[in-house]
């Protein structure tokens, strides 16, 4: 993003240099035919840059601003939370009628410590949480029945894990590169686990199944 904005504001300097370098050759107080002929061939871009290219600049750093202030920037769709786009953010209180964790929702909120899940929520989403590497707790509520693929990969802080009854299925590599994870308990519902769910966490010593 800041990358970005960097090439787009220097790209307005040097359009606006070129502009008013044009301009000053041109801008004798007594022009002559030719002169004024050469300014009606000017191409209109420098002119609508001059208005466009700020805007773009002033939404870009808004945008930025935004996502790494520490408030949250979240999306909710037909009781979906589809994205939370906060780079800054350490704790998140799901609200109450969300119905799903999307796809990637809370993806690479790297200084996400804890989320609060209502019971209004019956799904988690493939990479839901993926790449939350501060992530130490997450209490999933009963109302959960399914956790998708990839859902906490690489949540590196996160120490323990209760699966509810509730749950029927964890996705593959659902807690893959879990490395923190020291134990995990299993309800009594579920009746599939994907390949490699709990793989690479390196720490785990304890794992209750019913």
């Amino acid at each position: 993003m800041l990358l970005a904005v960097i090439i787009m504001s220097f790209l307005y300097l040097l359009t606006s240099l070129a502009y008013l370098a044009l301009l000053l050759i041109m801008g004798h107080k007594n022009k002559t035919k030719k002169e004024e002929e050469i300014k009606k061939k000017v191409p209109l871009i420098p002119s609508v840059l001059t208005i466009a290219v700020p805007l773009l600049v002033v939404s870009s750093l808004t945008f930025g601003l935004a996502r790494y202030s520490l408030t949250p920037m979240d999306v909710i769709e037909d009781n979906v939370l589809t994205r939370v786009w906060n780079d800054k953010l350490e704790s998140y209180e799901i609200p109450e009628g969300v119905k799903e964790i999307g796809d990637k929702a809370f993806y690479y909120c790297r200084n996400l410590k804890s989320v609060t899940i209502p019971d209004s929520v019956t799904s988690i989403g493939d990479y839901a949480f993926a790449d939350c590497f501060s992530l130490k707790s997450v209490t999933i509520p009963s109302s959960v029945t399914s956790i998708g693929d990839h859902a906490f990969y690489r949540c590196t802080s996160l120490t323990s894990v209760v699966i509810p009854s509730s749950v029927t299925s964890i996705g593959y590599y659902a807690f893959r590169d879990c490395t923190s994870l020291t134990s995990v308990t299993i309800g009594n519902s579920v009746t599939s686990i994907g390949e490699w769910a709990f793989y690479s966490c390196d720490s785990l010593t304890s794992v209750t199944i019913p």
